[in-house]
């Protein structure tokens, strides 16, 4: 087998999968990193960002009254069981799970 022959996806050689298997896997650098936790990443900065703006305007007490109020929000939606399916829906669908799997 070549060395320079690039690998094809349906060779059915054993070779090929060898050599496919052993080729190295380039790093993800800062850029693939970002990417690929953007939506997490843009989660923590409005996170931060609203509870920047909460601090500067009600002060620590507040920020703290504000998480807790939030807590006990998100709590009692997900142990009642109309909104706990409308939340799964609605995380299944941004990640475009079909309706039908999320009964």
């Amino acid at each position: 087998m070549a060395a320079g022959r690039p690998l094809r996806p349906n060779e059915p050689s054993v070779m090929a999968s060898v050599e496919a298997a052993l080729t190295p896997a380039r790093r993800p650098g800062p850029f693939d990193f970002a990417w690929h936790w953007r939506w997490e990443l843009g989660a923590a900065g409005i996170l931060a960002a609203t509870a920047t703006l909460t601090v500067i305007r009600l002060g620590t007490t507040g920020l703290i009254a504000a998480a807790g109020a939030g807590l006990a929000v998100l709590s009692t939606l997900m142990c009642w069981p109309p909104a706990r399916r409308w939340i799964m829906r609605a995380r299944f669908a941004a990640r475009g799970v079909p309706a039908s799997f999320t009964r």
